[in-house]
Order: structure tokens, then sequence, then C-alpha cells
């Protein structure tokens, strides 16, 4: 894999070749001040950040992820204040981590089961881990302070892969049952319902707007 900038005409400006073998880029966010932030994993070296700098080189590649053929590193956001929060799968645990801006580790932690969604506000940058146990049937929502401190820890019975951090709360939304919660930044339930009342649906998509609406999409539109 490879990561090319091109200039305002569209030519070349560097081509950075990851040095890991079969690795699969699957995020890639660019900051404001132009740095590269990109995950993705490989059987060799399991779930990756990598950072690269302006000029193309890489600032660092950092195990987040151990490797194994169940490795993934799905999740990535970037606070204002620098700080980034990766999260991914591996087997029958999920591991996520809040770094600094030159790699090092805030916090990071294991858990059983499996990351079903993240968010972050980048401007609190405060997070939320949403994580199923599928051996148990249970889910899992974490509450992280913008230090990667854990706020609180709720259980759930929702396999919940869709969220969304707002100024008023989070929302939380399952493809599967078009349940949809809504929990204040403190991790309180303050509505749990379906889209369609009383009624479980599959959806295809659902899509939070700029203006606070929920939309869901249906297999037959």
């Amino acid at each position: 894999a490879s990561v090319v900038r091109l200039d305002s005409k569209g030519k070349p400006f560097f081509a950075t070749n990851l040095p890991d073998q079969g690795f699969h880029i699957h995020k890639m966010i660019t900051a404001p001040d132009d740095h590269i932030f990109l995950i993705g994993s490989s059987v060799s070296t399991g779930g990756r950040v990598i950072k690269i700098r302006t000029e193309g080189d890489i600032v660092f590649n950092k195990e987040i992820v151990p490797a194994s053929e169940f490795s993934t590193l799905e999740h990535l956001y970037l606070a204002n204040n620098g700080n980034i929060l990766v999260g991914g799968n591996g087997g029958d645990k999920c591991y996520y981590s809040l770094l600094r801006n030159d790699g090092t580790d805030l916090l990071k932690y294991i858990l059983r089961g499996s990351i079903s969604g993240m968010g972050m506000n980048p401007v609190s940058g405060e997070s939320v881990v949403v994580g199923f146990d599928a051996d148990r049937g249970r889910g899992t929502i974490v509450g992280l302070a913008k230090d990667g401190r854990q706020i609180y820890q709720k259980s759930t019975d929702g396999n919940f892969d869709k969220t969304q951090l707002t100024q008023n709360g989070i929302f939380l939304a399952s493809t599967a049952t078009g349940r949809i919660c809504m929990l204040s930044n403190m991790g309180e339930m303050l509505f749990d319902r379906y889209a369609i009342e009383n009624e479980r649906n599959i959806f295809e998509e659902i899509n939070f707007t700029s203006n606070g609406d929920i939309l869901f999409k249906g297999k037959n539109n």
C-alpha cells in the first residue's frame, strides 16, 4: 500500500510506500496542519495507525490490535486538541486507544467482544465506545473524557452499529432492528425506542443529518 499527495496542479508531491507487506488501508484523515493519519491492518502486522508528515515521511507506525487473521482496525477520529481515537477488533477481544499527536498512549483498553461503533466530539474531545459480546448477548457503552479516563460504563441488550455525538447527547442506532437510543453526555438514558414504533425493522442505512434529524433508509427505499 502507498499514499500519494498531489499538488494543486495534480502532480505528485510525495509518494510514501507503507512498510508493512499486505497492509490494507481502511480509513485516512488529513488533519488541519496537513499531516495524514491512516488506519488499516494486515495478517502479519495486525491493526495499525500511521501518521505521515506533510513532506511524506512516516512519523509513527503503531500497533493497536495484535497480529492475527482476525485483526481489524476500523475506527479513527481526531480531536481539535490533536488527540487520536482508534479502535478495532481481534478475535474475541476488542482494542481501543486514545493517543497523543505524537503517537504515545494516553490510555488504552482491551475488552471482551467486538467494537460495533465509536464516536468523538472533536470540540470537547469526549468519546463513546460501543461494544457487543455475542457469546453473552450483551453490549457495553463506555464514555471517555478528553484525557482518556473512563467517565461511565453501561450495560445494554442492544447491538448498536451507528454512533453519533452531539452537544446535546449521544445517539446509538441499530441497522439490524431500527432501534434508536439517546443518552446524555454522562451516559444517562434519555429515550429508547424503534424508528417505527414498537416494531423491529432492518435498515440498509442510518444517517445523522447536520440539523439533528436521523434518516432511516430501508432496502426498498
